[in-house]
């Protein structure tokens, strides 16, 4: 009867073991299956196009939105003729606050010709976000839609602490749900820096910061929304924050994607919210700023011609 007892003890003790071992390994498949789609999307995300409209919002002291422009363009997935490891977003502006762009098609010839003068990768993405931001005030938001799930790169993920929230639905589809939050410093992600290497996938910031808290430690945390039979990302929600005994969010990236014909998952909507940090009472608070809306229609593949484009052709 001891005998029993015992054995019958060990092999709950074993059986537990495996349980832990197995929801240990399931989030780690989780990731590790959800980057190697990341690295899917990377490679088919090229020469596509899609119209994008662009929407900016203010606010007043009273935390109320008001547009101050709209921005519509043909947004094209450029795979770089000096590197075809590399991809930018290039835009041709087509409307801004609904009236056209005078002579938008023959500018894009220009910008093309312009284009194939450069000499380096770093003198080709310098000129496309020159031309692709011209229109767009004093913001610089650029390869937003380049990196799907950069958080779950391999260089990237040691910096990080993941946890398996569980499974819910979301667009109809069953997902799993992953928080990660930054627990120490990476070299690959750059605040107010010289920025991060073009062969190494990375984050770069240019935020202000009041002074009594540049040496704070400032880190994303975020959560995933993952397909559980594709791994593919439906959603990623990130929050870049000043770490104080509350974090101040500084920046909300919310990222939303859609059904293509094409494999993967591709941006719907990207919604950039960008926070003021201000003193009030004696206390550091963050105080809405700017919105940024990133809307696309569906996407079609080119191979030459960046100026054809059919929203109703996904």
């Amino acid at each position: 009867m001891l005998t029993r007892l015992i054995f019958a003890f060990i092999l709950s003790l074993l059986m537990t073991a495996n349980l832990l071992g197995q929801d240990s390994l399931s989030l780690e498949t989780i990731l590790i299956e959800a980057e190697k789609q990341t690295a899917v999307y990377q490679k088919t995300f090229n020469n596509l196009l899609a119209l994008e409209t662009k929407t900016f919002e203010s606010y007043d002291k009273k935390g109320q939105p008001k547009i101050s422009r709209r921005v519509e363009s043909d947004f094209l997935v450029y795979q770089s003729s000096k590197n075809n490891q590399h991809s930018f977003e290039l835009r041709n502006v087509k409307n801004v606050d609904d009236r056209p762009v005078p002579n938008s098609e023959a500018n894009s010839e220009k910008f093309f010709a312009e284009l194939a003068k450069t000499s380096t990768l770093k003198s080709e993405l310098e000129k496309i976000q020159k031309t692709s931001s011209k229109y767009d005030k004093t913001f610089d938001v650029s390869g937003l839609t380049l990196y799907e799930g950069i958080i779950l790169s391999n260089n990237l993920r040691p910096f990080f602490e993941f946890k398996l929230l569980g499974n819910e639905k979301y667009q109809e589809q069953d997902v799993f749900v992953v928080s990660y939050q930054q627990i120490k410093s990476s070299p690959f992600i750059s605040i107010n820096g010289k920025g991060t290497d073009l062969e190494t996938p990375g984050l770069e910031f240019e935020i202000a910061i009041p002074g009594a808290l540049k040496k704070n430690n400032i880190w994303l945390r975020g959560k995933i929304w993952i397909d559980a039979k594709t791994f593919q990302i439906w959603r990623e929600e990130r929050e870049l924050t000043i770490q104080t005994a509350e974090p101040l969010i500084v920046l909300i990236t919310d990222f939303e994607y859609q059904m293509s014909k094409y494999e993967i998952l591709v941006p719907k909507q990207i919604t950039l919210l960008a926070n003021q940090i201000k003193k009030k009472d004696g206390k550091f608070i963050a105080v809405k700023d700017v919105k940024i809306v990133f809307d696309y229609s569906n996407f079609k593949r080119t191979e030459t011609d960046v100026k054809i484009l059919d929203d109703t052709e996904n």
